[in-house]
């Protein structure tokens, strides 16, 4: 029986996440996800610009491991490479998660490479990480940056650990 209540309340979860940001998405006057992102759509929203602006290129679930290449692998951010510069972390994502964006393909950190971590007084409506540039610790999240020369716009790898 709970197993049942589990698998419920994450699909409940997920529907608050997609309405949340198509609620951002619209008071932001931003580009709401299109119909491939909707079907798989995570609580982990990475957008092209800085401060969550501009539009979604790839969204992650942060009950799922993800180890993604952006240049020839992976069902997040395969196809969109160099592209993410800020990550909407909604109020639905799982305290406890660790997010990592590298510079480099095979998450090499010899180059660019920032560690996020979903801490438990994360806001009911989320957070935005403007940047993955900065070493920063706010409500809901903790960012370690270790920086070569940019990381903003040059995603090239992504893992999610739940």
């Amino acid at each position: 029986m709970t197993d049942k209540y589990s698998q419920i309340w994450r699909t409940v979860k997920k529907c608050f996440s997609l309405a949340l940001v198509l609620f951002i998405s619209v008071a932001l006057s931003v580009t709401a996800p299109d119909t491939a992102l909707a079907e798989d759509f995570g609580d982990l929203v990475f957008y092209e610009g800085n401060d969550c602006k501009q539009d979604i290129v790839f969204t992650y679930n942060s009950e799922a491991s993800a180890d993604d290449n952006c240049q020839t692998s992976g069902t997040g951010c395969y196809g969109d490479n160099d592209e993410a510069r800020s990550l909407l972390i909604t109020g639905f994502a799982n305290p406890g998660t660790r997010i990592k964006v590298f510079d480099s393909t095979s998450a090499d950190t010899t180059d660019d490479y920032t560690v996020i971590d979903i801490l438990p007084d994360l806001p009911l409506e989320g957070t935005c990480v403007g940047t993955f540039e900065q070493t920063q610790q706010r409500s809901g999240y903790k960012v370690a940056h270790v920086h070569k020369d940019g990381l903003d716009g040059q995603v090239s790898h992504v893992t999610v650990q739940p």
